[in-house]
């Protein structure tokens, strides 16, 4: 019976090597699945800037020969939107009667008719006002697209040239870009 156990402090030895390597690889194991299984999340929230510019392509325009009676203007006043929102165009004029303004015998001088508008010369014009009219309206535009306003000046028989060279008749007008939402 001594040699059926002659054996058994080294079995004891072998299992409990076996056992504990055992559990260290378990440990590893774990620990390795703990490492590559880690997720972690970011959440991203991004806001868009509303962009409107309107693009006027010319700022100054001289109007020359004026007659009495219905004066279209050779140059329209062109402009562009871009726009990534509804919006509208709106005109104005804190002087809808060209006056002049320069120094001199005619000075302050106003044109009997106001300056007139039209997108469209199939329209009828319609009279410059120290209110907003609205010129146009879109959801978005592109600066690809340009528009334009007709104007006109009706000249009164009353309405005098300007005596001196130096003088003429003025006026401003103001293209405004809104949104519409």
């Amino acid at each position: 019976m001594k040699e059926l156990f002659k054996g058994a402090p080294c079995a004891a030895i072998r299992c409990r090597t076996a056992t504990a390597l055992l559990l260290a690889l378990v440990a590893i194991a774990w620990a390795g699945s703990m490492c590559s299984a880690s997720v972690g999340e970011v959440k991203i929230r991004a806001y868009i800037r509303p962009l409107m510019e309107l693009i006027i392509e010319e700022h100054n325009i001289e109007w020359d020969g004026l007659v009495v009676g219905e004066n279209v203007c050779p140059s329209p006043l062109r402009y562009a939107v871009l726009s990534n929102m509804p919006f509208r165009v709106t005109i104005e004029s804190d002087n809808p009667h060209m006056t002049v303004m320069d120094p001199g015998p005619m000075k302050g001088l106003m044109l009997k008719n106001p300056l007139e508008w039209c997108w469209d010369l199939s329209r009828d014009f319609t009279p410059i006002s120290n209110q907003p009219a609205t010129v146009f309206t879109d959801n978005c535009s592109s600066p690809s697209i340009v528009r334009s306003i007709d104007l006109r000046q009706c000249i009164d028989v009353g309405d005098l040239p300007p005596i001196d060279a130096t003088q003429c008749y003025r006026t401003m007008i103001i293209l405004l870009l809104e949104p519409t939402v």
